[in-house]
């Protein structure tokens, strides 16, 4: 058993569940050792290795996330992107902690946990120009939030004729 073999187990279980959902009981099982003996054949903490596959192999969003105990960055992965698109339907400043956590499937706490509101507005507008939703942006422009000074001015066009064309219609 080596590095590669287990690498290889945990993308293909990650294709099918995610990699925020693997556990590290359902990994050894795949790769047919002992739960308590991951350390010894890959040679770090299950956490470690998670950390490392992430660095390695970058998804754009965590996907649906089931399991109960999560990585604190696949969280709050999934809180953003799941606080985007209530941005695109409510206003990035009107969602309330208590929609995201009922559309997250997560308690409020948990929510508070990872963001105050206003670390959270930030993260949703970083993620939306990450992503280029302009709807999403231009809501944060024309509040002038600070996430959307210094846009590249290429996206800064593209919001401009967003905004443009919103108001026309």
């Amino acid at each position: 058993m080596n590095r590669q073999m287990i690498e290889g187990k945990a993308l293909k279980l990650a294709e099918e569940y995610g990699f925020a959902n693997i556990t590290k009981a359902q990994l050894c099982h795949a790769l047919d050792i002992p739960d308590g003996s991951f350390r010894h054949y890959s040679g770090c903490s299950f956490t470690e290795f998670c950390e490392e596959m992430r660095r390695k192999f970058p998804s754009p969003a965590p996907g649906e996330i089931t399991r109960a105990r999560v990585n604190p960055e696949d969280r709050r992965a999934h809180l953003v992107d799941k606080a985007l698109l209530l941005s695109k339907a409510y206003g990035f400043e009107r969602i309330t902690r208590l929609q995201l956590s009922k559309f997250a499937g997560v308690s409020a706490s948990l929510v508070s946990q990872h963001f105050t509101m206003v670390q959270l507005r930030q993260a949703i507008l970083e993620r939306a120009i990450e992503v280029e939703d302009l709807d999403v942006i231009a809501q944060g422009w024309v509040r002038h939030h600070k996430a959307t000074q210094g846009l590249d001015s290429d996206l800064a066009d593209k919001v401009c004729d967003y905004l443009r064309i919103e108001n026309n219609r």
